[in-house]
């Protein structure tokens, strides 16, 4: 049995979520769920979805940044990548092994 999702987008994660229901699978008691790009969507359903949101301030900031740069002449820097911090959310929908759950 499958006891863990990890999905690329908010949108996904509750397409799972949903159809994990659909099954009859409980989240998290049967199946954990994660999403690697959560945002408000995983906010919504319940449970919350457990879910790595970015930073969407400090993106915006470097996207202005960057065009800024470009508009100026600036374009030296125009291809190279920047990364953002992201915050973890802490949903209800992931269950945290012990030593129990590998009974």
């Amino acid at each position: 049995d499958i006891t863990a999702v990890i999905v690329d987008s908010d949108y996904k994660a509750v397409q799972v979520l949903s159809v994990l229901k659909n099954m009859g699978k409980r989240v998290p008691e049967d199946v954990s769920l994660t999403c690697l790009s959560g945002s408000y969507l995983t906010d919504i359903p319940t449970p919350r979805i457990y879910s790595m949101k970015p930073d969407n301030s400090q993106i915006g900031e470097m996207a202005a940044n960057r065009l800024i740069d470009i508009i100026e002449g600036r374009t030296e820097n125009a291809q190279q990548n920047v990364y953002a911090d992201y915050v973890i959310e802490e949903g209800d929908s992931f269950r945290r092994l012990t030593e129990e759950s590998y009974g």
